[in-house]
């Protein structure tokens, strides 16, 4: 403010701001100080003081969403709201889009550790719904909870609505912490949006949460999307009500992931269904349980696959029957190198197969020797399975069924003195006609 009398405005719509540089053009500081908006321009100071000490006892939800809001409204496309360190009781959803279909917003904290949305309820507390925008940098912190007593209404962040997308955007660098599910994408196949579109989830961490930490049920035609450095922690892998599940991706046709990882979780750790092509750099499965043979670790059943490093460190694997780590769907092609295997245990009466699959559909290409064919279940499917480039009938026999062009060859995985060294197809067809290539 300024003294009255002195003819200036008294607020700084009337003081000036001259910004240094050439041809920069003078402004007022109220102009100035407005480019930004923060929520704390729509916070009483007693709303402003319980924040900032960290207690989370007043209700700040109609402040941050009324900040969103004004933000919307500044351009076509929208803006960038800022929740500076604290923490902020919120009692219902927040949307980070504007009334009337008015722009939309990003909602950026002060760290994942300073700025913290603490609900008083059980609902979603983010829908985030932008386009060509980054958001981050804040948790959402429920109170510690039993695995039993967390109700489905507990969701961290939503992506995307009925009628918004998720595209050409960034969520990085947040913590959900005892939802039931960190990070939701619904399957709104019936609505006229929906999905998500050449969209990156960074530094995203799902921990305690009793059922996925990340459940990206898509609408048909969701595309590209990219999940590095994401993060699910359960809690033990024990059984009963243990805390959680990994990642599970339906619907997206181009998924690429890097650095995933998924602790203490119990029977799914991730599952990607429904894709054209999936590739996934540097797993780690650290302290994950199987305890049941109808369970698998990691499930596959998408067009392409590729997995390149894949890290099973101090997983138990305990199911009386066939323990799978890695399961193919029946239209799955996966090719798989750096399976590396440290500290991991076998119950007794139990028997851990790297992969499996059941399915003449399926076919798998081991790049190198780190999954060797007596790691594979293949109930008879050996022609389905690639080591190093060479298919091998692991039953000692010639293909009996499967589709084959001249030229194929299958070696004898069982070889023994006066058996065959392998086979080649003569003429194509469903089975082929296969000449052995000479006994041993």
């Amino acid at each position: 403010s300024v003294p009255e009398g002195t003819g200036i405005s008294p607020n700084a719509s009337g003081v000036v701001y001259d910004p240094a540089g050439t041809g920069a053009v003078a402004t007022t500081v109220q102009a100035k100080l407005r480019e930004s908006v923060s929520v704390f321009d729509f916070m009483t100071s007693a709303q402003i003081a319980d924040v900032q000490s960290g207690v989370a006892s007043v209700d700040v939800t109609t402040a941050i969403q009324a900040a969103i809001t004004y933000a919307a409204t500044r351009s076509l496309v929208g803006g960038v709201v800022y929740m500076p360190p604290g923490s902020y009781r919120v009692s219902s959803t927040i949307y980070t889009y504007g009334a009337g279909a008015v722009g939309q917003v990003a909602l950026v904290g002060g760290g994942v550790s300073s700025t913290i949305l603490v609900p008083s309820g059980d609902f979603t507390v983010l829908n985030l719904i932008t386009s060509g925008l980054e958001s981050g940098d804040f948790s959402i912190e429920w109170p510690v909870t039993a695995a039993a007593s967390i109700p489905t209404t507990r969701i961290g962040v939503e992506l995307a609505g009925a009628n918004w997308q998720f595209a050409f955007a960034t969520l990085k660098n947040v913590r959900v912490n005892y939802a039931y599910r960190g990070f939701v994408l619904n399957d709104w196949t019936a609505s006229s949006l929906g999905t998500i579109y050449l969209c990156t989830l960074q530094q995203l961490t799902a921990f305690r949460c009793p059922d996925w930490g990340f459940y990206l049920n898509s609408k048909t035609g969701s595309t590209t999307l990219r999940m590095i450095h994401c993060y699910v922690r359960g809690d033990n892998s024990s059984g009963g009500a243990a805390y959680g599940k990994g990642f599970f991706v339906s619907n997206v046709t181009d998924i690429y992931t890097e650095q995933l990882a998924v602790d203490q979780c119990l029977n799914s750790w991730v599952q990607f269904v429904n894709y054209n092509v999936c590739v996934m750099n540097s797993t780690a499965m650290e302290s994950n349980k199987i305890a049941s043979a109808a369970s698998y670790g990691v499930f596959f059943n998408g067009l392409q696959t590729v997995v390149n490093g894949f890290k099973d460190v101090v997983c138990t694997y305990d199911t009386g029957g066939s323990a799978r780590v890695i399961y193919l769907g029946s239209t799955c092609v996966l090719s798989l190198s750096g399976y590396n295997e440290q500290f991991s245990t076998v119950a007794g009466g139990t028997t851990k197969y790297r992969v499996a699959f059941n399915s003449s559909g399926s076919d798998l290409n081991i790049v190198d020797r780190t999954v060797l064919p007596s790691h594979v279940l293949d109930n008879g499917w050996f022609a389905g399975a690639t080591y190093q480039g060479i298919r091998r009938s692991r039953v000692g026999l010639a293909p009996n069924y499967g589709t084959w062009v001249v030229g194929d060859y299958v070696k004898n995985g069982a070889p023994a003195a006066g058996s065959a060294k392998g086979w080649y197809c003569t003429v194509a067809g469903t089975s082929g006609t296969w000449v052995s290539e000479g006994n041993l």
